[in-house]
């Protein structure tokens, strides 16, 4: 990693804020510091910096800088970050918090991500949680841009049409994702897959499924469960979404 300093405004998320503005539903309008596209490539770098966690702690604002640099790239919908923030998910997760967020900033970035984020979801050779968090990414893009919702839901269809070769608990978060976005015309896949044991119920069992789809009233109130949720609950990173302090 470069060792040239950052500079303003870029250098401002060095001192932002620490665990108490990371760690909370209403994300800071990160532009009002005065980004513009041209501040992209210094974020880019600051967002994939790996060495800014790194003898540093909760206690120290640097070790937000990433996560701040990273968001702002979201609100500024960059495209040319697509890329390079698939980086984030070789960073160690006592090095970094970013990976809850990375779903959502890609959500903001738009449908322009998706056949980034679809290609990383099919390699097999990568890790099921790195490919689960490009799922998580490709389900924002659907919730915060309604017309690629079909794109994303024949995406996720397909992919769990190989149910047979890919793990279960891998497919759980397919399965879970199909749910939550309400999609009907899934089910019949859903349960071929829970039929032939490929689904791991731990993280979303069938009654889950049916609940979520609406055709299904749970036996006992599950408080946790909410089928007009933004998320569900066990998918949810440390908080529930993207929100901004100009949001209504």
């Amino acid at each position: 990693m470069s060792t040239q300093p950052y500079l303003p405004p870029v250098s401002l998320l060095l001192t932002y804020g620490a665990y108490d503005v990371a760690d909370t539903l209403l994300w800071p309008d990160y532009l009002a510091l005065g980004f513009t596209a041209e501040h992209i490539p210094e974020l880019i770098r600051m967002a994939t910096d790996r060495t800014l966690q790194r003898g540093t702690d909760f206690d120290d604002p640097r070790f937000f800088a990433s996560l701040h640099a990273m968001r702002t790239l979201g609100q500024l919908r960059a495209e040319e970050a697509i890329e390079p923030l698939l980086a984030v998910l070789e960073m160690d997760y006592e090095e970094c918090l970013l990976m809850g967020d990375l779903p959502h900033v890609y959500g903001m970035i738009g449908p322009a991500a998706i056949s980034t984020l679809t290609a990383f979801l099919r390699d097999t050779s990568l890790d099921i949680y790195d490919r689960a968090y490009m799922a998580d990414g490709l389900v924002e893009i659907a919730r915060q841009h309604p017309e690629a919702r079909a794109e994303v839901v024949s995406i996720l269809m397909e992919q769990l049409t190989r149910f047979e070769q890919e793990d279960a608990t891998f497919n759980s978060f397919i399965v879970a994702h199909l749910a939550e976005l309400k999609e009907i015309a899934a089910f019949s896949l859903i349960l071929r897959a829970f039929e032939a044991d490929k689904v791991n119920t731990d993280n979303a069992d069938l009654d889950y499924v049916l609940y979520y789809l609406g055709l299904k009233q749970p036996e006992v109130p599950l408080i946790e469960l909410d089928p007009n949720a933004a998320e569900t609950p066990w998918l949810n990173g440390y908080h529930d979404g993207p929100f901004t302090e100009s949001s209504n």
